[in-house]
Order: C-alpha cells, then sequence, then structure tokens
C-alpha cells in the first residue's frame, strides 16, 4: 500500500493470499499482478512513460478514495509526527 499512497503502482506476484485488497487495487490500477521477471520489467520499463504515471497517480488516488481516506489520514498523522 505505501507506494500506492505515493502515486506508484504496486507490482506484485500471484500469491498475495495475505493481501486480501490486492484485487480491489488490481482493478482500480493501483496494484498489478505479474507472472514472473519479464513481466516486472515490462511493468517498470511503463511506468517510465509520463501518461502511464498520471494514469497511475489517478488509479492510486481512486483507490483510495474509494477506502474511505483511512490512508490518507494515518498518513497526515505520521508527518505531524514526524515532524516533531
Amino acid at each position: 500500500m505505501e507506494p500506492a499512497l505515493f502515486g506508484l503502482q504496486v507490482t506484485h506476484g500471484p500469491n498475495m493470499g495475505d493481501f486480501p485488497d490486492t484485487k480491489r487495487m488490481d482493478a482500480y490500477g493501483a496494484a498489478l499482478e505479474v507472472q514472473d521477471s519479464a513481466g516486472l520489467a515490462e511493468a517498470w520499463l511503463d511506468v517510465m512513460n509520463p501518461e502511464a504515471q498520471e494514469r497511475i497517480r489517478e488509479a492510486c488516488q481512486s483507490y483510495f478514495d474509494s477506502v474511505g481516506g483511512a490512508a490518507e489520514r494515518s498518513w497526515s498523522v505520521i508527518k505531524t509526527r514526524a515532524a516533531l
């Protein structure tokens, strides 16, 4: 989740049973399942494209908007405490 909080697409393999929201993140485009190293390389190359970066940022924002803003509230607390 942390990369998506910064507008970066999460790439992951197929075995994500311990992260139940992964499929939802995939559906929004905030995360992407890859099957192998070639798929990972392709995904990472894709995010170098400025249009893909903007699309991913928007997808990440949409995902976090859909979960009620809990991540944004958490990030606000972290930033505030880190500044102390």
